[in-house]
């Protein structure tokens, strides 16, 4: 699922904090309609606000433990469970979310793990929910135990080699520029 927009909830401690709010496929699917290929098909049943992939991540400060810091990106990079990749595919969940491992084990897009569930970043599919063949190239310059939470950290943070824009954003736009930088910070010039 796209985890986008924050709800209230309470803590069993009595406070309260914002946690993510899953959208629904159509929600997924609108966004993904922008682009010039055929839009994935969704459900009728649903009317939701237009997902954007431009919120902005605040800066983490070093103290930031870990988890907040991984809450802070689930709330402001959409995601996509396989359940919602497969609404939006037209196919079966345990379908999806055999190929959606089948493409990360093949490096072909990567993943994030917040307890039990495995989360796929948005950015790195186009509209027919295909993974980017940016994402592959990026992906063969960064190191293995440098993907999921730190590569979706980097690709949501401001990097100064593309202006001060994040990565997430120029993908489709100049994915190119978007892989030299990972070379760069990566250090790593295959």
């Amino acid at each position: 699922m796209i985890k986008h927009e924050d709800e209230d909830v309470s803590n069993t401690d009595g406070s309260r904090e914002r946690t993510p709010r899953a959208l629904s496929a159509r929600e997924v699917a609108e966004h993904f309609s922008k682009s010039r290929r055929e839009p994935l098909r969704t459900p009728e049943a649903h009317a939701p606000p237009e997902p954007s992939i431009d919120l902005p991540v605040r800066s983490a400060s070093p103290a930031m433990p870990l988890s907040k810091l991984r809450q802070q990106l689930l709330r402001s990079v959409p995601m996509w469970g396989s359940d919602t990749w497969a609404q939006a595919l037209g196919i079966e969940a345990t379908e999806a979310d055999t190929q959606l491992r089948q493409y990360r084990d093949r490096g072909l897009l990567f993943s994030v793990r917040d307890d039990q569930n495995e989360w796929y970043p948005c950015f790195q599919f186009d509209n027919t929910g295909m993974p980017l063949p940016a994402i592959v190239q990026i992906l063969n310059v960064v190191p293995a135990d440098a993907r999921g939470w730190p590569l979706l950290s980097w690709f949501a943070a401001s990097n100064a080699l593309l202006d001060g824009r994040r990565p997430l954003e120029l993908l489709e736009e100049i994915p190119m520029a978007v892989r030299n930088a990972a070379i760069d910070f990566y250090g790593n010039d295959d």
